[in-house]
C-alpha cells in the first residue's frame, strides 16, 4: 500500500493488492466487506490500480499463523479487517504477526467492535495504520485513493482515526450516506453469491446510541473490574 513506511506516503506504480479479510461462523460471509469493495470498484481509477479480494475465514476452526501464511504467499499492499467481538482477539494477534513479517503493509480496521473505541484501539495496538468511524464504503474509497497518490490527505479523509509517526490524529467526522442508492449491490455487481442457499441483506443502518452505550458499560466494567481487583496489565 504505500512508501510504506509512512502511512501518508504513496504506493508504488503497480496494480496494488488490496485484501479485506473477515473471521465469521462456518459458511457464514461478510456483507460489509462486499459492500466495500462494491462502492470502491465504482470508480475506474480504483479498477485499474488496485486489485480487491474478498477472504472469510471461520472464526472457530482457522488459526491465526494458517491465515498469516496466506497472507504472507499474497504479499497485499493493503489489509482491511471488519472487527466484530467475536473476532477481535483473532485480528489484534494477527495484525501484530502481519506487521513484524512486513513492516510495509498498511493495516485498516473497521467495523463495531472498533469505531467507538478507536483512539483506545490505536494507542494500544501500534501495528494498526487507521481506524474507519462509522460508515466504511466512502472511506474506504477515500483512504484508497489517499494511499495511491491521487485523492485528498489523510487529513482530510473524514472518519478515520490514523497514525502519522507517533501521533495519533482524529479527522473530523464523517455525516451517514445521504443516499443509499448510491452504494451498488454486491449481489448485482457479481462480487457475493448465496452460499447453501443463504444469504444477506441489509434493512436498516445505525444504532449510535446503542453502540455508543454498550461501549461505555465495556470499558466502565472493565474500569471497575481493575480498580476493585487490583489487576494490571502486564506490560510487554
Amino acid at each position: 500500500m504505500i512508501t510504506l513506511l509512512r502511512i501518508s506516503g504513496t504506493l508504488p506504480m503497480h496494480r496494488s493488492k488490496v485484501i479485506l479479510l473477515s473471521f465469521n461462523y462456518a459458511n457464514h460471509f461478510s456483507l460489509a466487506n462486499g459492500y466495500l469493495k462494491a462502492y470502491a470498484e465504482k470508480d475506474p481509477f480504483i479498477r485499474d490500480t488496485a486489485s480487491i479480494q474478498l477472504l472469510d475465514f471461520d472464526a472457530e476452526q482457522h488459526d491465526i499463523r494458517q491465515v498469516l501464511y496466506y497472507l504472507a504467499k499474497e504479499q497485499p499492499d493493503i489489509v482491511g479487517f471488519s472487527c466484530y467481538c467475536w473476532s477481535m482477539d483473532k485480528i489484534l494477534n494477527l495484525t501484530r504477526s502481519l506487521k513484524q513479517l512486513d513492516p510495509k503493509v498498511k493495516i485498516i480496521l473497521g467495523g463495531p467492535e472498533v469505531g467507538p473505541a478507536a483512539q483506545k484501539y490505536m494507542m494500544e495496538n501500534p501495528a494498526i495504520d487507521a481506524i474507519v468511524v462509522g460508515e466504511g464504503e466512502v472511506t474506504f474509497h477515500e483512504l484508497l485513493r489517499s494511499f495511491f497518490g491521487t485523492g485528498t490527505s489523510l487529513a482530510q479523509v473524514k472518519g478515520i482515526v490514523y497514525r502519522e509517526n507517533d501521533r495519533i490524529v482524529n479527522t473530523e467526522t464523517r455525516p451517514p450516506c445521504a443516499n443509499l442508492e448510491d452504494i451498488p449491490s454486491p449481489y448485482l455487481t457479481g462480487i457475493l453469491r448465496p452460499r447453501d442457499e443463504v444469504t444477506y441483506i441489509e434493512t436498516y443502518r445505525g444504532v449510535p446510541t446503542a453502540v455508543l452505550s454498550v461501549m461505555k458499560v465495556k470499558i466502565f466494567l472493565s474500569s471497575a473490574f481493575s480498580r476493585r481487583s487490583g489487576y494490571k496489565k502486564k506490560s510487554n
